[in-house]
């Protein structure tokens, strides 16, 4: 397996956890997303 294969695998699995913590919060599922994709400055 290459290395991109395995950082998009990674990046894929802490989106999918991100997301279920959001939801396990209560909170709105296109917020969590929304909070996912803005950079921290």
């Amino acid at each position: 397996m290459s290395q991109k294969q395995d950082n998009r695998e990674q990046r894929l699995m802490l989106y999918a956890e991100i997301k279920v913590l959001g939801w396990c919060m209560g909170r709105e599922e296109s917020k969590v997303i929304k909070e996912i994709n803005t950079p921290v400055r």
